[in-house]
């Protein structure tokens, strides 16, 4: 048989590159870390969201297992934790562009123009919606964006969705799930596999939030 030299080098490059992804979101990590999550836990969550929700979302659609790992660990992190947090406020993001909803998940073309209330389905890819001030104005929905300096909100052309969130019913919990709230971020998470309904549908300018009227 051949010996073989393996060269250490590219999990190194690999390790590095992790470490990079984690400095930027390491605001949020801390965050859990002091609300309780365990800090392996806090790290391996929000670096998923962060970068890997549509390739859930296309996993859990194509019922594969390739991200079955992750999947479990998104949704076991959120039931642990939603019943230690309230029920969560108002939280926006947004439907199409770069960053939408439909992106990373094909389930929210079910929010059609003519959607009527009372469309309801189950998601694919975890989502995460925004309570901070800053991801509305009235232009519209601003997205929290991971820069090497930190969050920044960068407008996106698209509709709204608003999530209104219930508190606990029949052993089922119906609210999203706080998972950062610090000055950059106040972040509320909805794991795969949830059901959504459809409650109303609002024309651009009719509604206020954060004294803004997208």
């Amino acid at each position: 048989q051949h010996g073989r030299v393996v060269h250490p080098t590219h999990w190194l490059i690999y390790a590095q590159v992790i470490e990079a992804e984690l400095a930027k979101i390491r605001e949020s990590i801390d965050w859990k870390v002091e609300s309780g999550w365990p800090r392996t836990l806090a790290e391996d969550y929000t670096l998923i969201m962060t970068h890997f929700k549509a390739a859930l979302g296309d996993s859990v659609s194509e019922a594969s297992r390739d991200f079955a790992a992750a999947v479990h660990l998104l949704r076991d992190a959120l039931t642990l934790r939603a019943p230690l947090e309230a029920v969560a406020p108002d939280a926006y993001t947004d439907l199409d562009g770069t960053y939408g909803m439909k992106t990373n998940d094909g389930a929210w073309a079910a929010l059609t123009p003519d959607a009527a209330p009372g469309v309801s389905f189950v998601t694919h890819a975890p989502l995460e919606a925004s309570a901070h001030p800053r991801c509305l104005s009235d232009a519209g929905f601003s997205a929290a964006v991971v820069l090497n300096t930190g969050i920044d909100y960068a407008p996106m052309d698209s509709d709204i969705v608003r999530f209104r969130s219930r508190g606990r019913a029949g052993g089922k919990h119906r609210s999203l799930v706080r998972t950062a709230a610090t000055p950059s971020e106040r972040q509320y998470d909805l794991p795969p596999l949830s059901r959504v309904t459809l409650e109303r549908i609002d024309e651009a300018g009719s509604w206020t939030e954060f004294g803004r009227m997208p």
